[in-house]
């Protein structure tokens, strides 16, 4: 007898051999055979026309599918759970304050010593806490489609700069008898990334002569007004639903180039790491191109000599913009040491 099973490609195939575990392929979820909730449904004719059959655990988990939080418990607590690795140092409180500074209510919380924020996923939404440790992130993970978790994780280590190797950073920025002090302050200072870089030039759009607080509002109001629901949550404002927005919360001037810039990247004229491209727009300067290229695009070595706070730290140590071509590579790491640098 022939049994038709899933393979870790997501196709059917034939095996000899009858499945271990079944599978529903709407909600994209595998549990035991005999699980109550996959029986209690199979009852009632809702569930056969979907359901489908693995040899195990590992060909369902690579197929996309999650573990049955009713049958499985343990394996569905374990497959929201992750852990991402950090090098040290790890400056993992500081980086939690940068983001919570900068929180866009609704998308995005801060409390205790948890980071959450929704995230816009290849397949669908999903959110994500983040929880930073000496050398590592734990991270809780809530997905529509189970597919989408190593894009979210990729996500999470973009927007914590996880791939940075501070040993090298710190090596070079404490040549500077000026810097090694911020340097000795806090070692393993991250540059924080981002989950999109469209959002990234969004929040710098509308923080343009502004305080980090007032635009922290108007991207909340953004939110409420323009993003997808999930969970009780808003998803970023994502460029369609900008470029058709009506009336913005902002200044006419701004509010013109976020819609038109919007309308350019949702039509596909315009992409948000053609800098140069970004920089020909009206509206937008080398202060907000800059903030895009070391946020949004994860540039280690951006000077932001053009940020008033950056012009500040380097005054107060005597400093000028010249002075940072010795700290390349890793200009970006220098700006924010000099952003929290005491004053």
């Amino acid at each position: 007898m022939a049994y038709t099973l899933i393979g870790a490609d997501g196709r059917p195939y034939a095996s000899a051999a009858p499945g271990t575990l079944g599978g529903h392929r709407r909600t994209r979820v595998y549990g035991r055979l005999d699980c109550p909730g996959a029986l209690r449904w199979i009852a009632r004719g809702h569930y056969v026309r979907h359901r489908v059959f693995f040899a195990d655990e590992a060909t369902a988990l690579a197929a996309g599918y999650r573990p049955c939080a009713r049958c499985l418990p343990e394996r569905y607590a374990a497959f929201k759970r992750a852990e991402l690795p950090a090098r040290t140092p790890f400056a993992g409180a500081e980086l939690l304050a940068y983001l919570a500074a900068r929180a866009v209510p609704g998308v995005e919380a801060a409390g205790g010593a948890t980071f959450r924020r929704t995230l816009a996923l290849p397949r669908g939404p999903g959110a994500v806490a983040l929880t930073p440790h000496a050398d590592r992130v734990a991270v809780e993970l809530s997905l529509r489609d189970p597919r989408d978790r190593e894009a979210a994780l990729a996500a999470c280590r973009r927007l914590l700069d996880l791939d940075a190797d501070p040993a090298a950073i710190g090596a070079v920025l404490r040549r500077d008898d000026a810097l090694a002090p911020l340097v000795a302050r806090v070692p393993g200072r991250r540059s924080p990334g981002a989950a999109d870089p469209w959002e990234i030039l969004v929040r710098a759009i509308v923080g343009q002569q502004i305080s980090l607080a007032a635009a922290r509002t108007v991207l909340g109001r953004l939110a409420a007004e323009h993003g997808a629901r999930y969970r009780g949550q808003r998803l970023f404002p994502a460029p369609e639903r900008l470029a058709e927005a009506a009336a913005l919360p902002m200044p006419r001037a701004r509010a013109e180039t976020l819609r038109r810039v919007a309308a350019r990247i949702a039509g596909g004229a315009l992409d948000v790491r053609d800098t140069e491209a970004l920089l020909a727009e009206r509206g937008i300067g080398p202060w907000t191109v800059a903030y895009v290229r070391m946020r949004g695009l994860g540039d280690p070595d951006v000077l932001m000599a053009g940020d008033l706070g950056v012009r500040r730290a380097l005054h107060a140590l005597g400093l000028s913009a010249t002075r940072a071509e010795a700290w390349r590579p890793w200009r970006s790491y220098a700006t924010h040491h000099l952003w929290a640098a005491p004053r």
